[in-house]
């Protein structure tokens, strides 16, 4: 326990520390002005719409571009992305470059049948919500139940990612908080904050007393209803086996945010504007992340190729934790009246 207490507390000095020395998001950073589009150079983006650009921070970017050869060659994974709608893509990790290892290929097609079986998008409850009676959606009490159990099962895997395994080498570190500096942001609002921020937007009755469950998640898992609590000690149990769980987490979070987004427009129409959700959009910063996950996952498993199949096992059960939240959230959407308040 105190291993990994240390760990986490120089990480997040590391995170600190990075988030500090850069300039604040809204000015030029000459470090990193390469676009989506260039940060992507094997990305295949199969779609006529634009692809919308925002600054590239992650060290798969500069290391893409970098004129000099890496020490230690970290994975490129390459990717096709098919915009189906405006708002849906459909993603699917190449496996048919001669220069890929079997490990490495094994993975990528692994991760590529979870997203066909597990994809967010084709789940009831997107379709229920956007769906559901006004009164339903905009009650005070409904959208305090709804964000309780949603950012509950978001904040037990961001805390739980910086017990990733196997990222001790100093290049792997590096990437690791890159991904982190999204989700933590020191100097901004973090993930954690702008969904809240949202919520009261939207005038879900939350109090500065919920806010406190947000901590350790075994006593998170004491306070939330059953299906919620089993998201977060399942989450609890993966994470710290292996990078798999947080790989297809990562996968599966532009389909499941792009379609959320959708489902609460009826009902909120400037939401595709709320922090929380813009850079889905307009910075595609989950299509980066799954990247940058997927590369992470690819290195270890050059340095540790008989961890293969625990990985793609943990991302399977991964999958089938997150079709359960969706199952919980269909019910509360269909079930509401017990949160319904006046």
């Amino acid at each position: 326990g105190v291993c990994i207490n240390l760990l986490v507390v120089s990480e997040a000095l590391t995170l600190a520390f990075c988030t500090a020395t850069q300039p604040n998001k809204h000015t030029t950073n000459t470090m990193f002005t390469r676009t989506f589009t260039r940060v992507l150079p094997r990305l295949q983006v199969a779609s006529s719409a634009p692809v919308r650009t925002r600054p590239a921070v992650f060290a798969g970017a500069q290391r893409m571009f970098s004129a000099q050869p890496a020490v230690h060659p970290l994975s490129t994974p390459s990717m096709t992305v098919k915009s189906e709608s405006e708002i849906l893509r459909e993603i699917e990790f190449n496996i048919s470059t001669a220069d890929i290892t079997y490990e490495n290929k094994a993975f990528r097609s692994t991760i590529n049948q979870l997203f066909k079986k597990h994809r967010p998008s084709r789940h009831a409850f997107f379709s229920n919500l956007k769906s559901a009676s006004p009164a339903v959606v905009t009650n005070p009490g409904f959208l305090r139940e709804f964000y309780k159990r949603y950012q509950a099962a978001m904040h037990c895997t961001r805390v739980m990612v910086y017990m990733a395994p196997n990222l001790s080498h100093p290049n792997l570190r590096q990437r690791k908080i890159r991904v982190l500096l999204d989700d933590d942001a020191v100097n901004g609002l973090s993930h954690h904050r702008q969904l809240e921020n949202m919520f009261k937007k939207f005038g879900a009755a939350i109090n500065p007393e919920l806010d406190t469950i947000f901590g350790d998640c075994e006593e998170l898992a004491k306070v939330l209803d059953p299906a919620t609590s089993q998201f977060v000690k399942t989450v609890i149990d993966l994470y710290p086996k292996s990078t798999g769980a947080w790989c297809i987490a990562e996968v599966l979070s532009d389909d499941w945010l792009s379609s959320l987004a959708d489902s609460f427009s009826p009902f909120y129409p400037t939401v595709f504007k709320e922090q929380y959700f813009d850079e889905v959009f307009s910075g595609h910063v989950e299509t980066q992340h799954m990247l940058e996950t997927v590369g992470l996952t690819e290195d270890v498993l050059a340095r540790y190729p008989h961890k293969l199949d625990s990985t793609c096992q943990h991302a399977a059960q991964m999958a089938q934790n997150l079709d359960g939240l969706w199952d919980n959230l269909n019910e509360l959407v269909t079930r509401p009246e017990a949160f319904l308040t006046r």
